[in-house]
C-alpha cells in the first residue's frame, strides 16, 4: 500500500479519464457482487449472514441494513448513469430487506415502549426481551437451530445498540433511492418515530455488546456513534416526511447534544478508545478497535463533535496497531476469533473513507488487493499472520470450519460494493449524499 500509514489524507479532484478507467475496471465486479446479494435475499427479505457457515444462518439486522444500503447506493449509481430500469431490481431487493426489518421492529414496538419505562437500575432493562434482538430467524423471532439455541442461552450478548440506528439509516437510503418512502414505511415512521427516538436516547446510556457481540459490560464509541448517525437519519427523514413531529420533539429525542457528550467521554489523551465502563474513563490498555473506522466514515463523527485531532489520532493508532503495514486490519490486538485474522469489511470501509477524503490511490490499492485475492469468494477475513496463532479458542473456530475463515460473508460483498462506488464517485469529483456533514441537516431553525 503506497504509504497508507504515513500519508496525509487530502481532498482532491480527479480527472474524467481516471473516473472512466475505474468505471470500466470495477463495473464487472459491481454487477457480480450485486447479483450475488440479490440472489441471497429471500422473498420475505430474510438474508443470512453467510449461506456457507451454519452458525451464520441467522438474519442480522445490522448486517442486512448495511447490505440494503449498498444496494440502494448501487441503484442510485445506475440511475445517475442513465440506467434506471437496471436500478429497479436493486431497489426492489433492498426494499424487501427493509420491509423484513421493519416488521421485526414493529412486532416488538410495544415491548420497546415498556422498556422506556424501566429504570436503568432494574435488571429487566438489560434483558434481551427488552430490546430488539441483534439477529432473528425467518419467522422474525430469535434464531434457534441445532447449533444455536439463543432462547435458552445467556442472551445479553445478542443486544446490539446499532440495530435500530442502522435500520433507520437504511430507510433513509431507500427514501433517497426511490425519491420518497413507500406508504408502509411512511406509516411506520409516523407511528413509531417518537418511540424509536426515545429508545435511541436511552440505550446510548447503557452498556451493550459492541459490533462483534463482545464485551457486553462496556460502552463502545462505535455503538454511541451509530446512535448519533441513526438520530441524524431520523431527523432528515422527518424533515422530509413529517416536520411536525420534528418540531414538537426536537429537544425530546432528535437533539444529538447528549450523544456528543457521551462520545467525548470515550476520549483520553486525544484518542477515542474502544471501550469504557459507565461513569469511568476509557480503558487505555484495551487500545482501539478497527470497528471505530465506522465512526468517522459511515457515522460521520467529526472534530467539532469529538474534539480537534481526535479523528486523525484515532485512525493513526488504528493504522499503526491494527493495519501495521497490511492492506487489511485486525479487529483489535486481543482478537482470538479464528486466531485473529484480518477483516475484509473493515479494510474496505477504510478504503471508502479514504476515497471520500480524496485519497483514491490508497483506496484503490485496498480494493485491488481484495479483488485480486477474494473476488470469487468474499470471506469474512483472511488468516494471514494472525494476531493470536496460539489461541485455543481460535484453533477450535478454524477446526469447526475445516481450517477456513467464514466463507461468502454477505456483508463483505456489500462492503466491496460500497468501497468501489465511493471510489468511482470520488474520481468523478462528487460524492453521493451520506452521513458525513452535519450542515446538510437543514435543521438550524430548530436549534434556536
Amino acid at each position: 500500500m503506497a504509504l497508507i500509514h504515513e500519508k496525509r489524507i487530502e481532498k482532491t479532484r480527479h480527472s474524467l479519464s481516471m473516473s472512466e478507467n475505474l468505471h470500466s475496471k470495477y463495473m464487472p465486479f459491481l454487477e457480480r457482487f450485486g447479483n450475488h446479494l440479490i440472489n441471497e435475499i429471500e422473498e420475505n427479505g430474510y438474508i443470512r449472514a453467510s449461506s456457507r457457515y451454519s452458525p451464520y444462518k441467522p438474519h442480522w439486522i445490522r448486517d442486512s441494513s448495511f447490505i440494503a444500503i449498498s444496494l440502494f447506493n448501487m441503484a442510485r449509481f445506475l440511475i445517475e448513469e442513465g440506467e434506471t430500469p437496471a436500478a429497479e431490481k436493486y431497489i426492489r431487493a433492498a426494499s424487501r430487506i427493509n420491509s423484513f426489518n421493519m416488521n421485526v421492529i414493529d412486532r416488538r414496538i410495544e415491548r420497546i415502549k415498556q422498556t422506556l419505562q424501566i429504570p436503568y437500575e432494574d435488571e429487566r432493562h438489560y434483558h434481551l426481551d427488552s430490546h430488539i434482538p441483534a439477529r432473528v430467524g425467518p419467522s422474525m423471532g430469535l434464531f434457534v437451530d441445532e447449533n444455536l439455541n439463543d432462547i435458552t442461552s445467556y442472551n445479553r450478548w445478542l443486544i446490539q445498540h446499532d440495530t435500530v440506528p442502522l435500520f433507520i439509516m437504511s430507510v433513509e437510503s431507500e427514501r433517497i433511492a426511490r425519491g420518497a418512502l413507500t406508504n408502509t414505511l411512511k406509516q411506520f415512521l409516523n407511528s413509531n418515530a417518537v418511540t424509536l427516538g426515545r429508545y435511541l436516547n436511552k440505550i446510548a446510556l447503557t452498556p451493550s455488546s459492541n459490533a462483534w457481540e463482545m464485551e457486553t459490560d462496556f460502552m463502545h464509541p462505535y455503538t454511541t456513534s451509530a446512535i448519533y448517525a441513526g438520530k441524524r437519519s431520523l431527523a432528515r427523514l422527518l424533515l422530509e416526511e413529517n416536520p411536525r413531529i420534528l418540531e414538537e420533539h426536537w429537544r425530546g429525542f432528535i437533539d444529538n447534544t447528549p450523544i456528543i457528550e457521551m462520545l467525548r467521554l470515550d476520549v483520553k489523551n486525544g484518542v477515542a478508545y474502544r471501550r469504557r465502563q459507565p461513569f469511568s474513563d476509557p480503558d487505555i490498555n484495551a487500545g482501539v478497535d478497527s470497528e471505530q473506522i465506522f465512526m468517522f466514515s459511515r457515522f460521520g463523527v467529526s472534530d467539532p463533535d469529538i474534539g480537534k485531532g481526535v479523528k486523525d489520532n484515532t485512525l493513526a493508532l488504528i493504522e499503526k496497531d491494527l493495519f501495521s503495514g497490511h492492506m487489511l486490519p485486525l479487529r483489535n490486538l486481543n482478537d482470538v476469533y479464528f486466531l485473529g485474522g484480518r477483516w475484509l469489511l473493515l479494510g474496505l470501509e477504510y478504503a471508502r473513507y479514504l476515497a471520500f477524503n480524496g485519497n483514491l490511490e490508497d483506496a484503490s490499492e485496498i480494493i485491488n488487493y481484495v479483488l485480486d485475492k477474494h473476488s470469487s469468494n468474499m470471506p469474512e477475513q483472511e488468516i494471514v499472520k494472525p494476531a493470536n496463532p496460539e489461541s485455543r479458542e481460535g484453533a477450535i473456530d478454524l477446526q469447526r470450519n475445516n481450517g477456513l475463515p467464514i466463507q461468502h460473508l454477505n456483508w463483505s460483498y456489500a462492503a466491496a460494493t460500497e468501497a468501489i462506488l465511493s471510489t468511482i464517485n470520488a474520481a468523478k469529483g462528487h460524492v453521493l449524499m451520506d452521513h458525513y456533514d452535519s450542515s446538510i441537516l437543514g435543521l438550524s431553525i430548530l436549534r434556536k
